[in-house]
C-alpha cells in the first residue's frame, strides 16, 4: 500500500539520510550530528507541532525507535551504494545511470518514510485544535518566506536570485566555481523547466492536505 507522508517529516528523513551518507564517508562532525539525531529531530518537529508535556515522551520514543531501526538496517545498505556512486563519479556518467541511482535512493527514502508513519500517525491523533492552528501558522510563515525568496516580481531579478541560490549550494559542495563553470550553471538554469509558481502552489496543496 502506498503511504502518504507529510512533507515536513519527509524533509526530516531526507536530512537524516544526508547526514548518514556523510557519517559513512568518515566525517566526524556529521557522525556526532547523526548520533544526536533523535534530539535534533525532536527540536525540529517541535517547532511545527509544539508538543505538550504529555506528548513529548511519546515523540522522543518514536524518534529513538526510528533511529535504532535506521542505524541497524539502513546504514549497512548505504555502504555498497556509496561505493557504486564513488565508482560512477570517477568516469563519464550516462543519464540512465543517474536516473537509476536517483530511483534507488528514492526507494530507500520511501522505506524510511513508511517506517516513520505508524508511531508518528499515532502521535498526530492526539493533536489539539491549538496545535493545528500552530502548524497552520508555521506553514503560512514558511510559505511567505518562500514566496519572497522565489517569486520576485521582476523576471530578471528572479533569475539572478535563482542563480545566486544555486551557486551557493554548488560551491558548498564543489568549492569555488570559475567563470566558465558559472556560465554552464547559468545556462542550465535558463533551460530548466522548474516553475517556482507551480512548485509553491504544490507546496501549499501539500500543507493543506497535511
Amino acid at each position: 500500500m502506498k503511504v502518504l507522508v507529510p512533507q515536513r517529516w519527509k524533509t526530516v528523513v531526507a536530512a537524516i539520510i544526508g547526514a548518514a551518507l556523510w557519517l559513512l564517508s568518515g566525517c566526524s562532525a556529521v557522525r556526532l550530528t547523526y548520533n544526536q539525531g533523535p534530539t535534533l529531530a525532536y527540536w525540529w518537529l517541535d517547532r511545527y507541532a509544539d508538543f505538550s508535556s504529555a506528548q513529548a515522551p511519546q515523540a522522543h520514543a518514536a524518534l529513538d525507535e526510528w533511529f535504532a531501526w535506521h542505524r541497524s538496517t539502513q546504514l549497512p545498505e548505504y555502504l555498497p551504494a556509496l561505493a557504486l556512486a564513488q565508482k560512477l563519479a570517477a568516469d563519464t556518467v550516462a543519464a540512465d545511470q543517474v536516473c537509476a541511482q536517483f530511483e534507488a535512493w528514492q526507494q530507500r527514502a520511501e522505506r524510511a518514510y513508511e517506517q516513520a508513519v505508524p508511531p508518528m500517525a499515532e502521535l498526530v491523533r492526539s493533536f489539539t485544535p491549538a496545535q493545528i492552528r500552530h502548524l497552520e501558522q508555521r506553514y503560512a510563515r514558511n510559505l511567505a518566506e518562500a514566496e519572497r525568496d522565489y517569486l520576485q516580481p521582476d523576471p530578471a531579478e528572479r533569475r539572478e536570485a535563482n542563480f545566486k541560490r544555486t551557486l551557493e549550494r554548488a560551491e558548498t559542495l564543489y568549492g569555488r566555481l570559475d567563470d566558465p563553470q558559472r556560465q554552464v550553471l547559468w545556462n542550465g538554469l535558463a533551460a530548466s523547466p522548474f516553475d517556482p509558481q507551480l512548485w509553491l502552489a504544490e507546496r501549499k496543496t501539500r500543507q493543506q492536505d497535511t
